[in-house]
């Protein structure tokens, strides 16, 4: 009998280090893919910030162009009031007192 309770010692030492290996074996793929559902879970967390960043981002710089735009506006507006002839005219009678010579006056020079 004490061959036989060897045997069958031997035997469930071999039967649990395989169950053991396997085991093993299964919890390592069980912690590998908690640790993947894990990071999968916070790149999407990380990518739905990094939308959300860039979408206000883009928001501003939007409000941005369109408050250039509307001062560039402004100002080709303003260029064209500065640069109408008869007000023109009025700084240079005022402030630089010139005329518009008469036709007596104007010589015409030939080359």
């Amino acid at each position: 009998m004490n061959t036989a309770a060897r045997a069958l010692a031997q035997s469930n030492l071999e039967h649990d280090s395989i169950f053991a290996g396997l085991f093993a074996k299964r919890h390592v793929g069980i912690i590998l893919l908690a640790l993947a559902v894990f990071f999968s879970g916070f790149a999407v967390i990380y990518t739905n910030d990094y939308q959300r960043r860039l979408y206000i981002q883009t928001q501003s710089l939007n409000a941005q162009a369109n408050q250039m735009q509307t001062e560039w506006g402004k100002l080709l507006l303003e260029q064209s009031t500065w640069s109408m002839q008869a007000r023109i005219e009025q700084i240079a009678a005022t402030k630089l007192d010139m005329v518009l010579p008469s036709a007596q006056s104007i010589v015409m020079v030939q080359e």
